[in-house]
């Protein structure tokens, strides 16, 4: 083959995978906006398209069942789910998602506001609007723990103000940055994105945003922090990353206009890699403080700690705090 022709061909192959790849994305993407607009059916078509294409994908197959599970065919719901599983890191926040709609469709639990509706729309990179009242990540915020009564809103106020965005900014812009050597690290953080939703009750909603200058709240993956940053105080950070807000007071609160979060793959100090399970909790650390946490908890069992807390997940004063703020204090 001549040197042109080979060219020309290597050309032709290059082009034909990038072709497959998008229409692998599209599939993912247009069953995520389908089920955003709530239109099932649509979107059980492109999932189960998306799962023949990737059949490796945990989160292909969790919104595969989810589709499923809405459409009224529990026994592929269950089988998508049970899929999902098996494909997910133990320990991972994707795990926990497919357990927990695995363990509703078994207990016939498919009302319209199931646990899931919310997911599946932030995945969506087309900048469909979410319905925060009903996250799939973390749908015990939607049945609070009422022995569990602590809030420290107090403790993360600015100057003696509660820091939030006003209703007139939701859905919130969300940028959040894809990261080409780990492609699952968005999808982490959009389940983050996913419980501080559910735990405001219905008050936090966003779309994700395809441009950085489009977003009110931008999220960029790097190597490490300088130790520099980490050490300084003024910014809300903790070992696991740092958020840089931008809060205006007004009479009575503090008005959020704008957040920009830098989160490490590494550690600073040991420059080991962090986990999936160490970096959904750092993700869900820092998220907090773009959404309404000026400082920190004081409480070691809450996300809100300054530097998390030992499980990565939200505790039951995290949800009754980000609520109590959203409600103006009620």
């Amino acid at each position: 083959m001549q040197r042109g022709q080979w060219q020309t061909g290597i050309a032709g192959l290059l082009l034909a995978a990038m072709i497959f790849v998008r229409a692998q994305a599209d599939n993912f993407s247009d069953g995520a906006t389908a089920f955003s607009l709530q239109d099932y059916k649509t979107a059980l078509r492109y999932f189960e398209a998306a799962s023949h294409e990737t059949p490796g994908n945990a989160d292909v197959y969790y919104y595969l069942g989810v589709s499923y599970a809405k459409t009224n065919q529990p026994e592929q719901a269950r089988s998508a789910l049970m899929q999902a599983l098996s494909l997910a890191p133990p320990g991972s926040a994707m795990a926990a998602q497919a357990k927990e709609a695995l363990a509703r469709v078994n207990h016939g639990a498919r009302s319209a506001q199931g646990p899931w509706t919310n997911q599946a729309n932030q995945i969506s990179q087309t900048g469909q609007t979410s319905s925060a009242e009903t996250t799939p990540a973390n749908q015990a915020a939607d049945a609070p723990d009422k022995a569990d009564t602590r809030n420290y809103a107090k403790e993360v106020s600015s100057e003696g103000l509660p820091a939030y965005w006003e209703a007139p900014s939701m859905p919130l812009k969300v940028y959040i940055e894809t990261q080409p050597l780990d492609p699952a690290l968005r999808p982490l953080a959009i389940h983050a994105l996913d419980e501080w939703c559910g735990a405001s009750g219905g008050k936090v909603s966003y779309q994700l945003a395809d441009r950085e200058a489009d977003a009110g709240i931008t999220l960029h993956w790097v190597s490490h922090l300088d130790a520099g940053e980490q050490l300084s105080g003024s910014s809300a950070q903790h070992k696991g990353g740092i958020t840089y807000p931008q809060c205006v007071p007004q009479k009575n609160f503090c008005k959020f206009i704008k957040a920009d979060i830098q989160m490490p793959l590494r550690n600073t100090f040991n420059q080991s890699m962090f986990s999936d399970g160490e970096l959904h909790g750092f993700v869900l650390h820092e998220l907090g403080h773009a959404l309404f946490s000026w400082g920190h908890s004081s409480d070691p069992r809450d996300i809100m700690f300054f530097e998390g807390n030992r499980s990565g997940q939200l505790s039951q004063a995290d949800k009754n705090t980000i609520r109590t703020i959203y409600n103006g204090g009620n």
